[in-house]
């Protein structure tokens, strides 16, 4: 980690960053903004923080990121917090760092850990760059998104194909992969093999797909939500 020079600002001295996980979220935000703390980080380079941000924000892990999570040993067991700016540049999350230097990120928001947003956001990662990105560039503008008009959206394609392998072979295949590396531009969240070629191939087949404005397909896909369809 590089050290942040000149910056030794609190989140918020009366504390009101621990009220609750939506405070704290709002407070970190804020707080790399103010400080500046990603001005002149590389793409996948961490930065150390000041001992007294580093003692705040690893505070507010230790109160809020559930022990349903995977990263909860992670964070108990972190003595110190860094952060970094994703492969590509665009976006920051925190690096949490042991005694030993293993390095885990983390990010602003914390939830339980939840094998259905997990599976969904595995399978969106493993055809994006394959086929989401190429159908946009052939048949829409750069502005438009990549809506799955078929019958349940995108979601019903995911659930239809889990169930053709057992939920242990399902968990054992997803990868995280470390936001800050290159290995994230096949997606954040992706699968592994066999089973990604196995959904890449499911999609390809059973995929209808059309490109719409953002506000179009926010407007279906929270209608599909409603009626469930």
């Amino acid at each position: 980690m590089t050290e942040v020079a000149g910056h030794t600002a609190f989140l918020y001295m009366d504390h009101s960053y621990l009220k609750n996980k939506t405070a704290f979220s709002k407070a970190i935000s804020k707080l790399v903004k103010e400080c500046r703390l990603v001005d002149g980080l590389r793409p996948g380079q961490t930065r150390r923080l000041p001992d007294d941000i580093q003692r705040q924000l690893l505070d507010g892990y230790r109160k809020f990121m559930p022990h349903g999570n995977r990263k909860r040993s992670r964070v108990e067991s972190a003595n110190a917090i860094g952060i970094a700016l994703n492969y590509t540049g665009h976006s920051f999350v925190l690096v949490l760092q042991d005694e030993s230097g293993s390095e885990t990120t983390v990010s602003k928001t914390i939830r339980k850990d939840n094998y259905a947003k997990d599976l969904a956001e595995c399978c969106r990662g493993a055809v994006h760059r394959s086929q989401i990105l190429p159908y946009r560039r052939d048949h829409g503008r750069d502005t438009d998104e990549v809506d799955h008009r078929n019958r349940g959206g995108f979601r019903q394609l995911v659930t239809d194909w889990a169930t053709l392998h057992s939920k242990d072979e399902i968990r054992q295949s997803m990868v995280f992969n470390d936001p800050r590396t290159q290995a994230a531009a096949n997606g954040f969240h992706t699968l592994r093999e066999p089973l990604l070629k196995h959904w890449q191939e499911y999609h390809r087949r059973h995929a209808q797909l059309q490109c719409i404005s953002a506000e179009t397909h926010r407007g279906l896909t929270n209608k599909r939500v409603r009626v469930g369809e």
